[in-house]
């Protein structure tokens, strides 16, 4: 269980364990949907199913933040740590289904790091 409280930005490991848990459940939903020939689609499956996970938390936090108004620093900071935990998590999940050679890992990376600046600018 996630607990939203004002040092909610400083809770790394409770946040990646939480994420990776989702994964693993997804993941064994997904890989009973699809073949195992079918690894694009399993691929896209767990990305939308952590995106999901992400946008679930970011709502219970904000009616969190809005009910004891919290100040945009930690907003801001709480938003930015499940993003970041979420794409930790969603590049080790995809690597599980479809490992990743040298050239899409590296793609990957810039992918996520251009997602996580636009959710940043976006939050402000």
């Amino acid at each position: 269980m996630i607990i939203f409280d004002r040092q909610f930005s400083t809770n790394k490991e409770q946040l990646l364990a939480y994420f990776r848990g989702r994964a693993i459940e997804s993941i064994g939903g997904i890989r009973r949907i699809y073949g195992t020939e079918q690894i694009r689609e399993q691929a896209s499956a767990i990305n939308k199913a952590i995106v999901e996970t992400k946008n679930t938390l970011v709502k219970a936090l904000a009616q969190k933040f809005t009910i004891e108004k919290w100040q945009n620093e930690e907003i801001l900071r709480s938003v930015l740590m499940i993003t970041y935990t979420s794409y930790v998590v969603m590049i080790d999940a995809r690597n599980e289904i479809w490992p990743y050679d040298f050239m899409s890992f590296s793609c990957r990376k810039v992918n996520c790091g251009n997602l996580f600046v636009s959710s940043a600018l976006s939050s402000l």
